[in-house]
């Protein structure tokens, strides 16, 4: 019996130290993918010449995102960011600043959804 109960306690410990850290990696990514969208959206707001750099930095930090994303969280909730994140090249190659701006806050309110919705509280849980 108290072999059984020590193993049971062992699995539990495993499962939520497993848990945790999956939500920390997650949260560094999004935090990561999050900043690159705001550098890229105040570049384009002051019409800075680096467009391209900083286009290519958020896109670099989704591809570090994007496997973890896609195995760890539901497809639906991904799709939205995927999109927005894939229009910022065509509107950064054409110059227009209202498209670019635009995927810019909705690839953000995106992350800060997904962040939300996988953070361990309660309300996410039962």
């Amino acid at each position: 019996m108290k072999l059984r109960t020590g193993i049971a306690v062992g699995l539990l410990a495993v499962c939520l130290a497993a848990a945790l850290g999956t939500h920390r990696l997650l949260d560094r990514r999004t935090e990561a993918l999050t900043g690159a969208l705001q550098t890229a959206l105040q570049s384009a707001l002051d019409d800075a010449p680096d467009w391209s750099g900083n286009t290519e930095e958020v896109l670099a930090q989704w591809e570090r995102c994007k496997g973890l994303m896609h195995v760890m969280l539901p497809h639906i909730s991904l799709n939205e960011l995927e999109l927005s994140l894939g229009s910022l090249r065509k509107y950064c190659e054409e110059k227009k600043t209202d498209l670019y701006l635009e995927q810019c806050l909705r690839g953000i309110e995106c992350v800060r959804i997904v962040r939300e919705m996988e953070r361990p509280l309660p309300g996410n849980i039962f």
